[in-house]
């Protein structure tokens, strides 16, 4: 089955495309930057440019007309403010082709918390964020249906090699979880 993966601010980056090669089966990348290969000195200057240049609504709006039209059987693989725009649509979406997702620290996905999405999706939360309390987050969203959250040990970031917070045992560990699935 295809992998989507929907990137981060930092967009299509060689750490993303060497983190979708180490899933197995074919994978497609969404970005912000309609595939154009940035390279930022920084956190701060990749969210900078991504609020100016693209915005988490258009994102979602980008994702959402993608994604109606797949015509195969994909999994999902989102992270941070792809995960929130993804969210932000996934009440929207046809559950046929759209077999599994997995958002990674989508922070963004506070300030919808009574969405119901129509398609199956794994939340997967930091430990923390600075921003907000992420337990409380949980809570809210536990009962939601078509949801399965899980709460990791790792910092937001942890999947990115671009992030200060890049955990390559965490990476490891959500790649491992993401094929046992995968292979259900």
């Amino acid at each position: 089955m295809k992998t989507i993966l929907i990137a981060d601010i930092y967009g299509k980056t060689p750490a993303l495309l060497s983190l979708a090669k180490s899933l197995s089966g074919e994978f497609e990348l969404l970005d912000p930057y309609g595939g154009e290969m940035l390279n930022f000195a920084d956190e701060a200057h990749a969210y900078e440019y991504f609020i100016e240049h693209q915005g988490i609504e258009h994102y979602a709006t980008s994702i959402e007309h993608y994604l109606r039209n797949i015509t195969e059987p994909v999994s999902i693989v989102a992270f941070s403010v792809g995960a929130a725009a993804l969210w932000q649509v996934s009440n929207a979406l046809s559950s046929g082709q759209i077999k599994s997702t997995y958002c990674f620290y989508g922070s963004q996905i506070r300030h919808y918390p009574t969405l119901t999405p129509t398609i199956p999706m794994t939340l997967i939360f930091p430990k923390m964020e600075a921003h907000f309390s992420v337990p409380a987050l949980i809570e809210q969203l536990a009962t939601t249906t078509n949801v399965t959250i899980e709460q990791s040990v790792y910092l937001h970031g942890f999947m990115n090699e671009c992030s200060v917070n890049f955990d390559p045992k965490g990476m490891q560990h959500y790649l491992s979880f993401i094929q046992s699935r995968a292979e259900n």
